[in-house]
């Protein structure tokens, strides 16, 4: 797969599930992804606001 083709399915995927958008940045800065339980409270966080 291409570069482009690759960005182009994140950004389906960041359009579907902007928690994944989170996954990624967190993935770039501390070079591991997070977990589910992270996700989900981190999904707990946003509804809040």
């Amino acid at each position: 797969m291409k570069d482009s083709k690759i960005l182009k399915r994140a950004k389906e995927i960041i359009k579907e599930n902007p928690e994944m958008f989170e996954a990624l940045v967190k993935f770039e800065k501390t070079g591991r992804l997070p977990t589910i339980e992270e996700l989900k409270k981190r999904k707990q966080e946003l509804k809040k606001q």
